[in-house]
């Protein structure tokens, strides 16, 4: 049941970061920077979660250190 729920408050979350990733990008001027750094952190937000954040932490779930 709480995986049930967390799908759906994980999916609340990635539908608010989709609809503002889009809004953004359908303004260009002055966007450019705010789009990279949302960019940037979707993709980081993506493998923390992909990959576990301990392993993202440590530099990288092949990472020796």
């Amino acid at each position: 049941m709480s995986y049930a729920i967390h799908g759906v408050i994980a999916t609340l979350a990635l539908t608010a970061v989709a609809v503002a990733h889009q809004a953004i990008s359908l303004n260009d001027v002055g966007f450019a920077e705010a789009r990279g750094r949302l960019t940037r952190g979707w993709a980081h937000f993506l493998y923390a979660t992909q990959h576990g954040y301990r392993s993202y932490a440590k530099g990288g779930g092949n990472s020796s250190n």
